[in-house]
């Protein structure tokens, strides 16, 4: 059995008491930024659960957790990107409302120069098929 599929039936077998609980652990996981596997987990199952934050517990899951992404948008690997990609939405769904102008702006710019340093690196390495694209 592999750790996700533990994981699954812990979250499911948990009740609504626990869950906050295994959102903590989640959020340690991801603020740890460790290796790529457990972090996409991490990543994934937290956008999940992400909606089951009460209300007063949102102003500081945000302030600890946009510095959080933002140093796992700054690593290279494509497979956190993807889960990133993937999970922000469902995060943001439910932490946005608590975050502010300059938080949003602050993670925006993370985003922006991940994409333009790959474009970069893209450029550099295909640069007939970046011609063609342009």
């Amino acid at each position: 059995m592999t750790s996700e599929e533990c994981l699954n039936r812990i979250i499911r077998a948990a009740n609504d008491r626990h869950i906050g609980k295994i959102q903590i652990e989640l959020h340690k996981e991801i603020k740890r930024n460790g290796e790529a596997r457990p972090l996409r987990t991490a990543l994934w199952f937290f956008s999940i659960l992400a909606h089951n934050i009460r209300p007063h517990k949102g102003k500081p899951y945000v302030v600890n957790m946009f510095p959080s992404i933002i140093k796992i948008a700054e690593r290279n690997e494509e497979s956190i990107h993807e889960t990133l990609a993937m999970s922000l939405p469902k995060i943001m769904a439910a932490l946005g409302c608590f975050s502010s102008e300059n938080e949003i702006k602050v993670l925006l710019k993370a985003f922006l120069a991940n994409v333009l340093l790959n474009r970069q690196l893209f450029e550099e390495q295909h640069p007939l098929v970046f011609s063609v694209f342009v």
